[in-house]
């Protein structure tokens, strides 16, 4: 269908050609019929050539009835819009004919015997029809089997079929089919068509019938969201009641922050929409007099209800993925399907500068600077053992000046496929070369400390296991960014290894943009591969090696005043590897492989090794640029510290800073070789002309250096949860703490987290909205859900995925984090 805007009959009219359940219409009102359900459900609207939409559906309407058994999806599809797109028509324009067209079509469909309908509304395979031979001709696509036992996969259900309806009920052309015909036409489609879609999806739910249990999420909140308006187009109490129970029932399957365990963003994005809008259907509901139904009744269903029943409602609806979206609108670990572009979308060009966390689905997103100096830098730690989950574990992918600097390549299809999803793909670190994906590692990952937007620095530390094979390893990553001026900021990465013989640290350069890669030691080519892996995809392969620091730059082949240099610190003995690898995201969007076109990326890895269990610790000082390289010099300082530690200066013309990380749990005293003493997390200090114009500490007492000294009260608050629940607060659904400790009032500061860790190796982390008095101690209010429960004030409990108890109370900390900034200093 051609899409475009036209003027017909001096106007132009907004309908769908392609619709999408639940958009805001433009669509005018009329009056609604008594079970009309569209005060609660807005239409969607787009500019339609009217022509092409008019030649459309009457191409449907002219099928004859035999036409519509056993259609497969995709021709099912076009007459439930056709349907839908003639009662948009005819509520737009008032003209009887579309009506009438709706209205014959809908009784086409409820004229089907039972048999045929159930075969027509049982999920189908398009199977390709066979050339016509010996007069033969060749067999229509036949529902598909699910397994062995012959049960049909599950039947079909609609959305758009019962707006439809609402849309075209109230004009009169049921009644004079009705009377042409002598059946009650209304009556039939309500019965036979769409209550009976209901009654099978239902059934099927509890094994009735000839269907198998349903488990696919994404299509089961598409039936929930269906039977949920028939339910309110008819007034039928067991639809509502089944909607709500498996809208619940659906929402334990995400995690506390609305995201989808073990899947990627791009096709779970719909889920949410469609489950919060069949939330959004029972919005002012009533159970009519004598209902008597489990598990509740329902009494002009409301917004406090929703927040109530589903706290990850608001979650929901805003798809809390795109927080974690690149300014192009790719997603950019796990899934990078799109264009190979790096348009800005200028919608989110000013997304804001401070961290996203999504602590259920493992991501985290450091930001800085806005428009054409954003930057952004995304963090996995997702849990690495689920299924059809890439073995990114602890990856890092960033974004700066409008391009891709360091990629996660993404999801392709074809021979390349197994290798883009192993961790040798990734911007992780590699195990004794294990990186195919196979061996241990299917436990979670974990933010153990996080500051956000404190003196134009944000930080984060995660923790998870590597894909290896190697007992006991573990990989820590800290990502610091800081924004020395609005178009200079830097990342220093910190990734420490333990475990195995050999340590790999592999970063990819843009899966997008043509880069080329140069290093300021000598390289020299190599007879082998750097990974011995089934896939052959190194090529160009230079090797050094360097005991002192040094750089490796990643210019864009075309700009050679763009790009990003990686500054490694010195210290361990290393193997220095340069290499070009296949960059498959730019042969038909990812979805062919086979050869990627010939397009090829850089690659650089570091490889350190030694007796087992070897402890590595890269330190990087990764350097995007837009006007060509700008940090002078980056050195490592000597430290005396109580446990491990380290410090790094950064030197860019009069300025430098100095950034110190206690690499211990908890942190220590550490005392640079310069005088600097630090005792905490995350010291930071920046000099101009040898003057201290800005230092930042978190979790510690105080960092001083000469006659300067910042200190803070405590370095942490701790405590323990005695309760927990998510409830409205402030006209959103957040999460309520409370615990016997006194702590001081706190208000809304970007940069205020609690961590609460259950268990050794299982924790969560919440941004805080505030904290007050409450009796017999404080009472810490969330800025979002946080999906737990105290049961008995001694198991706390997951509400939602994975759904785990532990069987203690939970403990929690909030670092403290302090600041000071010269206001005569500029930056």
């Amino acid at each position: 269908m051609r899409i475009g805007r036209i003027a017909c009959l001096s106007f132009v009219l907004l309908v769908s050609s392609a619709p999408v359940p639940g958009a805001q219409s433009d669509i005018p009102s009329t009056e609604p019929s008594s079970a009309s359900i569209r005060s609660v459900l807005p239409l969607p609207a787009v500019s339609i050539d009217v022509d092409s939409l008019k030649r459309e559906v009457e191409r449907v309407a002219d099928m004859d009835g035999a036409e519509l058994v056993g259609l497969d999806p995709e021709r099912r599809t076009r007459v439930e819009n056709s349907i839908y797109n003639l009662a948009l028509l005819y509520r737009s324009t008032g003209e009887k004919e579309y009506a009438r067209r709706a209205v014959l079509l809908f009784d086409r469909l409820a004229g089907l015997s039972p048999s045929r309908a159930d075969s027509m509304r049982t999920a189908a395979s398009p199977t390709p029809r066979v050339p016509e031979r010996h007069g033969e001709r060749g067999m229509p696509p036949q529902p598909r089997a699910a397994h062995a036992s012959g049960l049909a996969r599950r039947p079909w259900v609609s959305p758009l079929l019962p707006l439809a309806y609402d849309l075209v009920r109230p004009g009169g052309e049921f009644e004079i089919l009705s009377h042409e015909r002598g059946y009650d036409a209304a009556g039939r489609i309500e019965k036979d068509l769409l209550l009976r879609m209901a009654t099978l999806r239902m059934d099927a739910e509890a094994g009735v019938g000839r269907y198998e249990p349903l488990s696919s999420a994404e299509r089961d909140a598409v039936d929930v969201l269906a039977v949920a308006r028939i339910g309110r187009v008819l007034g039928d109490p067991r639809c509502i009641h089944w909607a709500f129970d498996r809208a619940r029932d659906l929402m334990g399957r995400f995690h506390y922050d609305a995201t989808l365990p073990g899947e990627v963003p791009g096709s779970r994005s719909s889920l949410s929409h469609d489950l919060a809008l069949a939330i959004r259907c029972l919005k002012g509901y009533s159970d009519p007099p004598g209902t008597d139904l489990p598990p509740r009744r329902f009494e002009n269903y409301g917004d406090d209800d929703f927040r109530a029943d589903f706290p990850l409602l608001d979650l929901l609806e805003r798809n809390p993925w795109l927080d974690i979206n690149l300014p192009t609108g790719l997603f950019p670990l796990g899934e990078t399907y799109g264009p190979a572009t790096d348009a800005m979308d200028p919608r989110i060009a000013d997304i804001g500068t401070s961290i996203a966390l999504l602590g259920g689905a493992g991501h985290a997103v450091l930001r800085s600077g806005t428009g054409p100096n954003f930057l952004q830098a995304n963090v996995n730690f997702s849990r690495t053992g689920d299924p059809g989950r890439h073995s990114d574990s602890l990856s890092l992918a960033l974004f700066a000046f409008g391009r891709e600097m360091l990629s996660d390549i993404g999801a392709v299809r074809g021979p390349l496929g197994d290798w883009v999803r192993s961790a040798v793909a990734h911007n992780t670190a590699i195990v004794d070369g294990v990186g195919d994906g196979r061996g241990t590692g299917d436990e979670p990952g974990r933010v153990e400390w996080i500051v956000s937007r404190a003196g134009y620095l944000s930080a984060i530390c995660v923790r998870g296991p590597p894909r290896s094979g190697v007992a006991g390893a573990e990989m820590r990553r800290i990502v610091v960014l800081v924004e020395a001026e609005p178009d200079r900021p830097y990342l220093l990465d910190v990734l420490t290894v333990h475990g195995g013989q050999r340590h790999d640290y592999v970063l990819h350069g843009s899966a997008t943009n043509d880069m080329r890669a140069e290093a300021d030691i000598p390289l020299c080519a190599a007879p082998s591969p750097v990974f011995q892996t089934p896939w052959d995809v190194e090529s160009d392969v230079r090797q050094g090696f360097a005991t002192t620091a040094y750089s490796v730059t990643f210019r864009d082949a075309d700009r050679s005043d763009l790009g990003v240099r990686i500054h490694a610190v010195g210290g361990d003995a290393t193997s220095v590897t340069l290499c070009q690898v296949p960059s498959p995201r730019r042969t038909d969007h990812g979805r062919d492989s086979s050869s990627a076109g010939g397009r090829r990326m850089p690659r650089l890895s570091f490889r350190r090794e030694g007796a087992a269990p070897l402890d590595s610790v890269f330190v990087n000082v990764i350097e995007p640029f837009a006007e060509g390289p700008w940090v002078e010099s980056v050195e490592s300082v000597g430290v005396k510290a109580d446990d491990a530690a380290l410090a790094v200066r950064v030197r860019m013309g009069a300025a430098s800073h100095l950034i110190v990380l206690a690499l211990g749990d908890p942190p220590g005293r550490i005392e640079t070789d310069d005088g600097l003493v630090c005792d905490g997390r995350l010291g930071f200090v920046a000099e101009r002309g040898g003057r201290i114009v800005r230092a930042i500490l978190v979790g510690g007492r105080e960092i001083a250096q000469g006659e300067f000294r910042l200190s803070s009260e405590c370095e942490a608050w701790t405590g323990r949860i005695v309760s927990a629940r998510d409830e409205p607060v402030d006209g959103a659904a957040r999460g309520v703490f409370e615990t016997a400790t006194h702590l001081p009032p706190f208000g809304v500061s970007e940069s205020g987290w609690i961590v609460v860790k259950h268990d050794p190796k299982v924790s969560h982390v919440y941004p805080i909205h505030r904290i007050e008095e409450a009796e017999g101690g404080s009472r810490i209010v969330l800025r979002e859900p946080h999906g737990l429960s105290v049961v008995d004030r001694i198991v706390t409990r997951e509400t939602y995925y994975p759904q785990r108890a532990f069987q203690r109370l939970s403990d929690f900390r909030i670092d403290a984090v302090v600041a000071f900034e010269d206001e005569g200093d500029a930056r």
